[in-house]
């Protein structure tokens, strides 16, 4: 076929064989598959032969007139190749979720059905799905308008929590875990998920190792979003007494050793949360907002950008983008430093 090619060479550094699965998109070449380390060339193209077969199906000379639910497969066997067991598994698990068009072709939707099938998705669904149509527009070079486009956005719901109200929030939350959550990431940024994933050897005298997660799907210990996200946070020594009481004071310890002993903290924690919360005045705040929150007094603080991004566990553009907030107590000073002539003109 001639959208699929198969290439089998001799390795010079090892010697060894090795078989090339190629698709053609538009007028480049791109790898899909490769297995290296056959003895003989006939090896190669032995494994070669069924997986070519496989996609030969997939690949037609026109994507456009494959189904949606077709090209979520393609998009899948791509993804499989460069991310992380658990960010494909959430990825699958959001593309099966949003399969209102999956039996019709690009072509049969019109942007009025994308606007209305949006209105009732959450945001994480809109993102994942967001992802899929530009893999068809820059990968496929399918001429296709995102439709996901304009709601992929960083949000603008999350909120910087002051002081103050998170005090008093604590004392509406009636569980000592999902207390303990909020302290944990207003005090030092982690992700709900890595929260979960804390052992009580991650928590030392000086810092929090972040170096794993729990995924919310597997219910299983993991490795953190991106190489970005290993770090040490540093904590005071008041929190840090407050945190070592608390895992003390467990009733049972886990074989995995983990702090929060539910087998999904991530839902449990949160359910707590909203439990408490629900109909208060502090209804509506996340532990995202608590994240945001420890970002921006970063900030606020004065640590240089790329400091904060390597607290944070996120790359500097995330952190430019998403994280950082105006209050209004660094806006008044600024408006004082300007009106006081600081600002030294070059």
């Amino acid at each position: 076929m001639k959208d699929v090619s198969l290439t089998v060479r001799k390795r010079k550094d090892s010697k060894k064989y090795q078989a090339i699965i190629s698709i053609k998109q538009g007028k480049h070449w791109k790898q899909v598959e490769s297995q290296g380390g056959f003895d003989t060339k006939i090896m190669a193209t032995n494994w070669a032969v069924p997986r070519l077969a496989i996609w030969q199906k997939k690949v037609v000379n026109d994507y456009e007139k494959m189904t949606i639910g077709k090209l979520k497969e393609i998009y899948i066997e791509d993804l499989s190749k460069r991310v992380k067991e658990s960010t494909l598994i959430n990825a699958k698990k959001f593309l099966e979720l949003c399969n209102k068009f999956d039996d019709m072709t690009l072509d049969q939707v019109t942007p009025y059905q994308y606007r209305e099938y949006k209105k009732d998705l959450p945001y994480s669904y809109t993102s994942r799905m967001h992802a899929f149509y530009n893999f068809l527009r820059n990968d496929l070079e399918i001429k296709i308008k995102n439709p996901y486009k304009a709601i992929y956005v960083p949000s603008d719901k999350e909120k910087v929590v002051p002081y103050k109200t998170y005090t008093k929030m604590l004392e509406a939350i009636g569980s000592d875990d999902c207390r303990m959550a909020c302290k944990i990431i207003y005090n030092a940024g982690p992700r709900i998920a890595e929260v979960g994933g804390l052992q009580m050897t991650d928590v030392t005298r000086n810092h929090i190792v972040i170096n794993k997660q729990l995924n919310h799907t597997t219910k299983k210990i993991s490795s953190v979003k991106s190489k970005n996200s290993n770090r040490e946070i540093p904590i005071t020594d008041d929190f840090y007494k407050e945190l070592r009481a608390f895992i003390s004071s467990r009733p049972t310890i886990r074989m995995d050793q983990r702090i929060f002993p539910q087998n999904d903290p991530s839902n449990a924690l949160s359910k707590a949360r909203r439990y408490y919360l629900n109909d208060t005045e502090f209804q509506g705040i996340t532990f995202h907002d608590l994240r945001h929150t420890y970002i921006t007094n970063l900030v606020i603080s004065g640590l240089d950008l790329l400091t904060v991004a390597y607290l944070a566990g996120d790359d500097l553009n995330t952190i430019t983008k998403t994280y950082i907030h105006v209050t209004k107590e660094n806006y008044n000073k600024a408006k004082e430093f300007i009106k006081n002539q600081n600002i030294i003109n070059i």
